[in-house]
């Protein structure tokens, strides 16, 4: 007997399902892109769920120095989690720190520099330094 094998897209199919019983268009929270390298594009429509595509819900957004990137996170990670604070004077523009719920943390989470992701807090240190976060490094 064959093993049981899930469609690749399962999990966003189940949250998309979700936004369709709350929204008559729940396509307007999703993007695709044909493939690694490639831009996310918002749906039009329905997603068709290809094999050959990615999918997500679109991420929140908001706007530093003229650039849209990543919005920082609103609420703490879980205790021990890791997380990502945007510092335009690091080496490589983020740091990453173990969440303790310290001073330090909250105060990073007040002023909207944690994120979730390294690249993410990258984006935002750049916006934050006038660089165009989705620009290549010069080469040397």
């Amino acid at each position: 007997m064959k093993d049981f094998e899930t469609h690749p897209h399962a999990k966003n199919m189940l949250l998309y399902a979700r936004d369709a019983t709350e929204s008559r268009k729940p396509w307007i929270r999703w993007q695709f892109r044909p493939d690694i390298s490639g831009l996310w594009r918002d749906c039009f429509t329905h997603p068709r769920w290809h094999k050959d595509l990615e999918y997500r819900r679109k991420i929140k957004t908001h706007v530093v120095n003229g650039f849209e990137v990543p919005a920082p996170e609103g609420k703490p990670p879980p205790l021990g989690g890791y997380y990502y604070v945007a510092d335009p004077t690091a080496d490589y523009f983020c740091e990453k720190i173990m969440w303790d719920g310290d001073d330090f943390d909250m105060q990073y989470l007040d002023r909207g520099l944690v994120f979730m992701t390294e690249q993410a807090a990258v984006e935002n240190a750049k916006a934050m330094c006038h660089l165009d976060p989705y620009q290549a490094a010069p080469k040397l």
